[in-house]
């Protein structure tokens, strides 16, 4: 079996790690292919050498978490990949013609390539690094949270790859109003101004022409604001009549939203977002799918570390679907249950 290569900033470089190519510095030999890092090989790169990076490969068994976090760095690299090929893609005149969809369906697999390991697209997520162009970001953490719920769900292989289309595409019409109205979340903005609601029939008229977009893909576009009580738009439809991809998409980019809002998450902690996602299921959201969605969300924080508001770092032990923002917590050999502790909550995943 062939090892994965990795290039590797010197201060990543970690005992263990074997050099998979020479390297050169000035026309001088430093390191042979072949070479085991060890302390001082690092400390002479990092003092010595002055060299900058160095391509390497991780031996099975020596660096379990150093191999997450470098993978997670990879998966994080492909989304950021997909957001900026969707802004360039968006910004065309005409980039839902024929061809333009040709380069959405390659997104879309690019996205379902990351998904084998749905802890670390999870991950990649939920962490909120600081990142331009949120439109296109947000439409990618759509894409991957509908593509894993629609897994979750038990949907075929190839409707889900309609779900990631679908998904990646639901914000296209914000990208075609005026610029002022593209800063923040479209469920933030139509507060503020009706105008927002547009988006969705902006998309679904030029997706409507489109004769290779499936016709699932441009109902989960244009019914992705309806909610199950027909308060939602431009329809007003209920339940019954939505289309299930929508029904995927509305409860992603509600999570989303919600989760990318550092106020509301620094205020009320990383599980306000589920609990929120709970509270509308009883009326706005899919009920059985918004079950689903929180089960396996809720599996995911178990034996992850957080930290808490007042500087705490714990693990977690136990979720409670039915009290979302309280989890059982272990913090060294202390149990912290926030139940009892009104004043604690959850403010942080930590990410190693």
């Amino acid at each position: 079996m062939t090892e994965e290569i990795f290039d590797m900033s010197v201060k990543e470089l970690i005992p263990g790690m074997v050099v998979s190519e020479d390297v050169i510095s000035n026309d001088t030999l430093l390191l042979k292919k072949g070479s085991v890092l060890d302390e001082n090989i690092i400390d002479r790169l990092n003092d010595v050498y002055l060299t900058n990076h160095v391509q390497v490969y991780i031996p099975e068994g020596v660096l379990g978490e150093k191999r997450k976090a470098i993978e997670k760095k990879k998966v994080e690299k492909a989304f950021l990949e997909v957001a900026d090929k969707l802004k360039r893609m968006f910004a065309k005149r005409n980039s839902l013609d024929e061809n333009g969809i040709e380069d959405l369906q390659e997104f879309a697999a690019k996205v379902e390539k990351q998904l084998n390991n749905s802890e670390l697209a999870l991950n990649t997520v939920l962490f909120k690094a600081d990142v331009d162009d949120y439109i296109y970001k947000h439409g990618v953490n759509v894409a991957v949270l509908s593509a894993l719920l629609a897994k979750w769900i038990g949907l075929a292989d190839k409707t889900i790859n309609l779900v990631i289309q679908a998904a990646l595409l639901h914000d296209f019409g914000i990208t075609k109003i005026a610029k002022e109205l593209q800063v923040e979340p479209d469920l933030i903005m139509i507060e503020r101004n009706y105008k927002v609601k547009d988006h969705v029939l902006i998309a679904y008229d030029v997706m409507k022409s489109i004769k290779s977009i499936d016709k699932a893909v441009t109902y989960g576009v244009l019914m992705h604001h309806e909610r199950c009580d027909g308060s939602g738009y431009p329809l007003r439809i209920t339940e019954e009549k939505i289309h299930s991809i929508a029904k995927i998409i509305a409860i992603a980019d509600e999570f989303d939203v919600m989760n990318s809002n550092k106020g509301f998450i620094e205020e009320q902690g990383i599980f306000a977002p589920l609990k929120a996602i709970q509270e509308k299921s009883y009326k706005l959201l899919d009920y059985k799918y918004s079950k689903i969605f929180l089960e396996h969300m809720c599996n995911f924080y178990i034996g992850e570390e957080v930290k808490l508001n007042n500087g705490d770092v714990a693990k977690v032990l136990q979720m409670n679907i039915n009290d979302i923002k309280n989890p059982l917590l272990l913090k060294g050999d202390e149990f912290i249950d926030l139940k009892k502790n009104k004043d604690l909550y959850v403010k942080e995943l930590v990410i190693e």
